[in-house]
């Protein structure tokens, strides 16, 4: 399985939206790819993993497929273990000529994880 795909099926199926926020969450198993080699004996999920969880939270609460085309700010406070729950709070900037400009919190259990700033751009569907 691609990790795209694995990435899609640790998100929730939930999600909530309101004026320019969006919030869903991801569970991810201990079976993620970016687990594997990303520390043997100690695996945390990659800050790549994180971005393109992002990415398909939004597809999904926003129901339009998204390319990310820029990474303006990352800040990885907290690794994330196999089996954590994180919670993605997405504050929608500006949005102009198909790119979206987004801020995210994501946390665990209240506690800060990361702090993600990007862009992205509505492409059309396959």
């Amino acid at each position: 399985m691609a990790l795209q795909d694995e990435l899609k099926a640790a998100l929730l199926p939930t999600h909530t939206s309101a004026a320019g926020v969006v919030s869903f969450e991801f569970i991810y198993p201990p079976s993620i790819t970016g687990f594997q080699g990303h520390f043997p004996g100690a695996p945390i999920l990659p800050g790549v993993c994180l971005l393109q969880s992002l990415r398909i939270g939004l597809e999904q609460a926003w129901r339009v497929p998204l390319r990310l085309v820029e990474v303006a700010n990352t800040k990885f406070i907290a690794p994330t273990r196999p089996g954590e729950k994180l919670l993605f709070t997405v504050c929608e900037k500006s949005r102009g000529d198909g790119i979206i400009s987004t801020k995210a919190k994501i946390t665990r259990d209240g506690e800060r994880v990361a702090e993600l700033s990007v862009k992205l751009k509505e492409i059309a569907p396959l």
